[in-house]
């Protein structure tokens, strides 16, 4: 609040000063002080405060219409990094610094025109499979901008999504017998750890991030049970931690037959037994069922190096970690499991994302209900 004062000049002659609170720029939130004097009666000395007060606010406007597209997104992704996980924050601001402000990043961001959006979106439609996913967090920025009357209008909103033809790849993913050659080979290996992650991998569709952030308080050995409720991920500085699963709905109970109960049995004593000779101690909710040497969790890369040189050693069929999880949600179909509890067991937000995901499945449950049809009316 600005305090309006009678005071004593130097030479006896009484006088009015202000001094205070001015106006707070809306987009930076600051806020402007000031303080005068020298005024012969307090109304002049309040019409003084009035005229500088629209003097701060003009001037606020015209260097915030003059702001670059890389301030105002820099301001937009102060406000973003507390709405989302720090790896989905990070992979935001990457898109922004490589994609968009090499282009538009200069440039004022109220000169900023339709035909410059389409333009870029364009050259992106050309190179990048993702290059719809730059348009919207570009769009973002936009619709920051004003909220904060930088902008009348969003350039973005009015630009023409380039039609681009995407391959249809059909995801891979193992049969029952080549999830048997696979298992056999990995027997060969007589590595228990890699054995119950790969058994984890393949008869429960957990991501593998979610199997190397499990300690042994998510599992019930006696229910035969694991519970989904952490997985890991990258922080803003992109070192791997442990942190919250990939959405709300992947955290959940997921059902382990008795064999997967039995590995992981026999893989925590002998863990047990490791960790009493290297004399430590831990307490079932810090420790690591999937351990390195340090006794901390493993990153996703050393998983997809056993992978590979399993798949090199014994010249098995190529497939990835996250394909595993495709041959989980297609064998469970082909047993007779409904979308609906698969899309559960996999931890999706929507029945959609399970049909989209995986559309052999959807394409096999339209087959099955054409045939079941048929069988039904008998012609």
């Amino acid at each position: 609040m600005v305090k309006f004062e009678k005071y004593i000049k130097k030479d006896g002659k009484k006088a009015w000063m202000f001094k205070g609170y001015i106006a707070t720029d809306p987009l930076t939130g600051k806020k402007k002080h000031a303080t005068r004097q020298g005024f012969h009666t307090k109304p002049e000395a309040n019409n003084a405060y009035l005229k500088l007060q629209r003097e701060v606010l003009k001037g606020e406007n015209i260097s915030r219409t003059q702001k670059s597209f890389e301030e105002i997104g820099n301001m937009w992704l102060e406000q973003y990094v507390n709405t989302v996980r720090e790896s989905t924050y990070r992979k935001t601001k990457e898109i922004l610094e490589v994609h968009v402000y090499p282009i538009i990043g200069n440039k004022r961001i109220n000169t900023i025109s339709l035909n410059m959006c389409q333009v870029m979106v364009n050259s992106w439609a050309k190179k990048y499979v993702k290059f719809s996913t730059y348009a919207s967090y570009t769009s973002k920025v936009f619709k920051f901008a004003m909220k904060h009357d930088l902008i009348e209008k969003n350039p973005m909103e009015l630009i023409t999504i380039p039609r681009k033809e995407r391959k249809k790849e059909e995801k891979s993913f193992y049969t029952i017998e080549d999830l048997k050659v696979f298992f056999d080979c990995l027997e060969k290996e007589n590595d228990l750890k890699k054995h119950v992650f790969f058994r984890l991998l393949a008869f429960t569709g957990m991501r593998s991030q979610e199997i190397l952030a499990l300690t042994w308080a998510d599992i019930s050995i006696e229910e035969c049970m694991v519970n989904v409720n952490k997985g890991l991920t990258e922080d803003i500085n992109k070192n791997v931690v442990v942190g919250l699963t990939k959405n709300q709905s992947s955290n959940r109970l997921i059902g382990i037959d008795e064999t997967t109960r039995d590995i992981l049995s026999k893989w925590k004593e002998l863990q047990y037994q490791e960790n009493t000779i290297a004399n430590r101690v831990i307490k079932e909710e810090e420790q690591f069922i999937f351990n390195n040497k340090d006794n901390k969790h493993y990153h996703t890369g050393s998983a997809s190096r056993w992978l590979k040189e399993l798949i090199k050693k014994y010249d098995l069929k190529p497939i990835t970690l996250h394909q595993f999880r495709h041959t989980h949600a297609s064998l469970l179909y082909e047993s007779g499991m409904d979308i609906k509890n698969i899309q559960n067991r996999l931890g999706h937000s929507t029945i959609v994302t399970t049909l989209n995901t995986y559309t052999h499945l959807n394409k096999k449950a339209s087959n099955d209900v054409g045939v079941s049809f048929k069988n039904y009316v008998g012609f």
